[in-house]
């Protein structure tokens, strides 16, 4: 893996990682 791709790779795990718990509050909320 390049350093360039893994630097992008880090917030790409959190936004989908958030993504997760966004959509899981929103399931249990309706």
């Amino acid at each position: 893996m390049n350093p360039r791709r893994r630097r992008l790779v880090i917030p790409l795990a959190l936004v989908a990682l958030l993504l997760v718990v966004v959509v899981s509050a929103v399931m249990g909320r309706f």
